[in-house]
């Protein structure tokens, strides 16, 4: 849909206005926009830096926190994966749909194939990428020592990663 609607200049000009008054109107937005505002002043009077500009600098108004933000969930769930993995310390690993930055990083230790619908525009040593799905894996039976599949199972169907919508 997004690709279809990037031929309408004007509903996509409409869409980035209409996202922008949303975010600057959300009520935790609007009282953060001072303090950037006030960081942004304060940037433009300092001493010059030819090495820094203020031009075109985005507000990022949720960044400014008092703790890291972070998903608990994913967050034990990925760090319990790798534990595991290296104790396993396979010759290959596999996995199947899990978040590229934690594969990613594995991938720095121990040599990972990784399967997803989508395909990995980057390319790392020690990692592996094959187009598939979970639903027909490239694999024969009893072939794999170590595979992941870290929260997946419950975005199976959902049409969101370019996979067919199926609500079996």
């Amino acid at each position: 849909m997004k690709n279809y609607l990037k031929k309408f200049i004007f509903i996509k000009n409409s869409y980035g206005i209409f996202s922008l008054f949303t975010f600057i109107f959300n009520l935790r937005n609007f009282k953060n926009i001072f303090w950037y505002l006030r960081d942004y002043f304060n940037i433009k009077r300092s001493e010059k830096n030819d090495n820094f500009s203020a031009f075109g600098l985005v507000p990022c108004l949720d960044d400014k926190t008092s703790f890291t933000p972070i998903e608990p969930i994913y967050f034990y769930q990925d760090t319990w994966a790798a534990r595991k993995i290296f104790e396993l310390n396979p010759k290959i690993h596999f996995d199947v749909g899990s978040s590229v930055k934690t594969i990613g990083i594995l991938s720095q230790f121990t040599p990972i194939t990784m399967v997803d619908i989508r395909p990995l525009p980057l390319a790392l040593p020690n990692l592996n990428f094959i187009k598939g799905s979970i639903l027909n894996l490239p694999f024969d039976d009893n072939s794999i020592g170590s595979i992941s599949s870290l929260c997946v199972v419950e975005h199976i169907g959902l049409g969101r990663y370019g996979d067919s919508v199926d609500n079996f």
